[in-house]
């Protein structure tokens, strides 16, 4: 009886560690991907640097800035365009 308690033991512990790779392996492999993809941005602006003759970093200052700058007139101009209304209220109102 001691040796069918201890098996079942084994088996439902067996199952659980199956269980717990089978979720650590996804955590791996998103890992892995967002890992791999970081590298493959960070090459390019070392890259990008390289040819500039500047750091990684005042690269990546500088697209930060640029980004802003364009986020900002983009809402800036759609501020200052006046609304429109669907055709169909449109023609309601008419």
């Amino acid at each position: 009886m001691a040796n069918f308690i201890e098996g079942i033991f084994h088996t439902v512990e067996g199952l659980i560690q199956s269980i717990l790779a089978v979720i650590q392996s996804f955590f791996h492999l998103i890992y892995s991907l967002v890992y791999g993809v970081f590298t493959f941005f960070w090459g390019v602006l070392e890259g990008i640097a390289g040819f500039l003759g500047a750091s990684v970093h005042f690269v990546l200052s500088n697209i930060v800035v640029l980004t802003l700058v364009v986020v900002g007139v983009v809402i800036y101009q759609n501020r200052n365009k006046p609304g429109t209304a669907s055709n169909n209220l449109k023609k309601k109102v008419q």
